[in-house]
């Protein structure tokens, strides 16, 4: 993933990092020495991942970095065994971001995981929340359009004001839509029975999404 690589390349003399996923796949393992290396030299780096989002890893990648000295913290376990105040799984930390030196920061709504190493990211993962108003106020963050973001997780967005930024913002909302498919009512309408079910079950989880 060409985002992973340039991150990786950037963390300098002090890092704090923090993601909803973090896989131990090809991505990972990049995240995983870059911060191995940097810890090694001196600099104290500080890890924050989210328990049900890094569910499927292993809990060996995160104790290699802990075993280096790295200050890894999983936020809100899943097991309330490991809790230090109540347990409340719905709260989940949904941020993105990296902090290089304390004065540069990256910030979006790519996780470190394999499924953002490709276009397939904006069909198949989460992607920013971006709202772009008169081409000069733009939002960019980890958010995403529903009551999740709204309620229950933590989140982090940043606001930019300035017409150049908001044009590079509209001609990436201008490529996502020419790589989108409309969605017409009368063929929504003769979606196929198997679509109907899933949408259904779906409804029951309504109140946490």
């Amino acid at each position: 993933m060409k985002v992973a690589v340039r991150l990786a390349a950037a963390i300098g003399l002090a890092i704090d990092i923090e993601s909803y996923i973090i896989e131990d796949g090809e991505i990972g393992q990049q995240f995983a020495q870059a911060l191995l290396e940097r810890q090694a030299s001196g600099v104290q780096v500080n890890a924050i991942y989210d328990s049900v989002g890094a569910f499927a890893t292993d809990r060996q990648f995160f104790e290699r970095l802990a075993q280096a000295g790295v200050q890894v913290v999983e936020f809100n376990p899943v097991s309330p065994l490991n809790l230090k105040k109540g347990w409340a799984p719905n709260h989940r930390d949904h941020r993105k971001l990296l902090v290089v030196d304390g004065a540069i920061a990256f910030l979006g709504g790519i996780n470190i995981s394999n499924v953002y190493s490709s276009g397939s990211s904006i069909r198949h993962g989460e992607q920013a929340a971006d709202a772009i108003v008169d081409g000069v106020w733009s939002c960019v963050g980890s958010s995403n359009l529903d009551w999740r973001s709204a309620i229950d997780n933590d989140e982090i967005n940043a606001v930019i004001l300035g017409r150049e930024f908001g044009q590079q913002m509209q001609a990436a909302y201008e490529k996502d839509i020419a790589a989108s498919d409309a969605i017409e009512l009368e063929a929504w309408q003769r979606r196929p029975l198997e679509s109907k079910l899933k949408e259904l079950g779906a409804r029951l989880w309504g109140p946490l999404l």
